[in-house]
């Protein structure tokens, strides 16, 4: 019984993929309401759900579908999303941009010898960090 189920995820990829993108989408728009730039020190301000947020984490969110066919792609998607993210004014966190940290793993796991897969991370973890 136990060996079925620790199967079943490989059986159904495009169902954990699906699930996985909607839990980061809803994390990430859920986040972005408690993370404040201009807050100091002073309690964190809650924010109203912003729709642009919402369809940034959604587009990162979708790419993550193509991440096994198209991961260098997918993984430009991701960052830029989260450098989007940051330009309207909202902290970039795991939370915010963790769908670009899905990409990053899944390039490392695809390609785990390619030049790209040890540096194309790099740049995009500076890039989401500088943002």
């Amino acid at each position: 019984m136990t060996a079925e189920w620790s199967q079943w995820p490989r059986r159904h990829r495009r169902v954990v993929d699906v699930v996985v993108a909607i839990l980061l989408c809803a994390l990430a728009t859920y986040a972005s309401r408690f993370i404040d730039h201009d807050n100091g020190e002073g309690p964190v301000a809650v924010r109203a759900i912003s729709p642009g947020v919402f369809a940034l984490s959604a587009a990162a969110s979708l790419a993550l579908l193509w991440r096994r066919e198209f991961p260098r792609a997918v993984l430009a998607i991701t960052t830029a999303c989260g450098i989007a993210i940051g330009a309207l004014g909202f902290e970039v966190s795991v939370l915010t941009a963790g769908a670009a940290f899905v990409a990053m793993y899944s390039l490392g796991l695809w390609y785990p010898n390619a030049r790209t897969a040890k540096l194309a991370p790099l740049v995009a973890g500076a890039a989401l960090l500088i943002a």
